[in-house]
């Protein structure tokens, strides 16, 4: 009975140690990822939200200042701040609507759209130096761990995840309401959906 005791404890220990290790790993990667991506984030952001608004309801149709703050989940003095420097560099104008004159929009300036486009193709080099020492095949043996990893963290915390952007829109995301996790599994039970 002793000698099962110090068995599992040694397993244990060996398996904490792997997923602490984990842990770092991944918390290194995002964090490189973040700085790396995430540059002038918030006005990124808005571009690319403003780009996407614009493709599906057209130039003449702008976005209203509620709705892009709605979509990005910021207060409104944040937002107000940021829109206010992009309009001074040009990248965006608020103008009324010609359908609605009471209604006060936000509209990509072309130095906008040209600013959007090379992001999209800066973000195009970037992903492609970030794993060009992988192989085809490992990058889909990573495409394949980390969809299960997330799959099992979605159903294991009730935690809802951004969503995949739309194919061909480089460097967008289409940013999804998150729930509050469910508390962690106990150390050494098994996660609801079994093993990961």
């Amino acid at each position: 009975m002793e000698e099962e005791k110090q068995t599992q404890s040694t397993e244990y220990s060996a398996d904490s140690s792997r997923n602490h290790e984990l842990m770092i790993l991944l918390q290194q990667c995002g964090h490189f990822l973040y700085h790396r991506r995430n540059g002038g984030g918030g006005q990124r952001r808005i571009l690319i939200l403003l780009g996407r608004w614009e493709k599906e309801h057209g130039r003449e149709e702008g976005m209203s200042q509620q709705e892009l703050q709605r979509q990005l989940g910021i207060r409104s003095g944040s937002i107000s701040e940021i829109l206010g420097k992009m309009e001074a560099k040009g990248l965006l104008k608020k103008a009324r609507l010609s359908s609605d004159k009471r209604k006060i929009c936000i509209f990509l300036t072309e130095e906008g759209r040209d600013r959007l486009e090379s992001k999209r193709a800066e973000n195009l080099r970037t992903e492609a130096a970030l794993f060009q020492r992988l192989t085809e095949e490992e990058r889909q043996e990573l495409r394949y761990l980390l969809e299960k990893l997330l799959n099992a963290w979605k159903t294991d915390f009730d935690f809802q995840l951004p969503q995949r952007r739309e194919q061909g829109e480089s460097g967008t995301l289409a940013l999804a309401e998150a729930a509050e996790p469910k508390s962690f599994p106990e150390v050494g039970k098994e996660p609801p959906c079994g093993n990961i």
